[in-house]
């Protein structure tokens, strides 16, 4: 146990723990990585403020993380995994696989950090296989929050959900056979500076950074909402967002300028035209 950092690998280091556990003591962090490569299989993570916290910025650090996450359950207090890049330091993506296994966190379960000084934190390759990222829905918080830009979030056959589902302000987000949601209550979108606005939606793009933003979602996905939107768009004019849905069901119409041209809408309902 610990109130700061419990294992840390440092740059150019490797880890491994398989079949264990790791228990704190209500904060600090299980695992913290700097440039290094890091395995985690079959272990549980439990009773820490964050879980894996992937800090490839720290120092200047040129070295980019390959952290894989698997058949793991981990529950944290505030987030549960944490990708940050290290921008310009580095022509690599920090390096993060998420398969088979199960994230809770009371706030964000998935993280990733928008600052764009000095080197910046972005550059970040997040794959999410199977699994499942819950983020408690009685409080305010996100499955995942994208800030990030020149960065890519791969979710694939995985169930995400929280107040707010999903918040993208950067990078390409794709879903593919997943089911994305959002239960709290709905709030008006805004321009947060830092952090995003809680909307209550599955999928929520911020796009006031200014960064490119293209999401595409395909398969059998399902993207809902208890009381907010399948998906928005603020503001839903920007420029800089490509949005575009090969199939999908949602619980409102989608605008016909999502539709990929290969697809047809009907209702809610987003097919590949046969």
């Amino acid at each position: 146990t610990s109130t700061k950092n419990t294992i840390v690998a440092e740059p150019g280091s490797s880890l491994t723990v398989i079949n264990g556990q790791i228990t704190g003591s209500g904060s600090g962090t299980a695992v913290h990585a700097v440039g290094a490569e890091v395995i985690m299989s079959n272990v549980k993570i439990e009773e820490f403020k964050n879980g894996i916290y992937v800090s490839d910025s720290d120092d200047n650090n040129a070295l980019d993380s390959r952290v894989r996450i698997v058949n793991c359950e981990l529950h944290t207090t505030s987030t549960t995994v944490f990708a940050a890049g290290n921008g310009l330091a580095s022509v690599q993506n920090t390096q993060i696989v998420i398969e088979n296994s199960k994230l809770y966190s009371d706030a964000i379960v998935i993280s990733g950090n928008g600052t764009t000084t000095g080197n910046g934190r972005w550059g970040t390759d997040i794959q999410i296989i199977g699994s499942e990222i819950v983020s408690n829905p009685d409080k305010l918080g996100s499955g995942i929050y994208q800030p990030q830009k020149d960065s890519v979030l791969t979710i694939s056959d995985s169930m995400i959900s929280g107040y707010t589902g999903i918040c993208i302000k950067a990078g390409t987000v794709r879903i593919d056979n997943s089911t994305i949601s959002g239960s709290g209550a709905k709030n008006p979108p805004a321009e947060s500076n830092s952090g995003f606005a809680d909307t209550g939606d599955a999928i929520y793009v911020e796009a006031n950074y200014g960064h490119e933003i293209l999401v595409e979602i395909g398969g059998d996905s399902k993207i809902t909402s208890d009381h907010g939107y399948s998906l928005q768009v603020y503001k839903p004019d920007a420029k800089h967002v490509t949005i575009r849905i090969f199939s999908g069901v949602f619980d409102e119409p989608q605008p016909a300028a999502y539709i990929d041209p290969g697809s047809v809408a009907t209702e809610n309902v987003v097919k590949v035209r046969q």
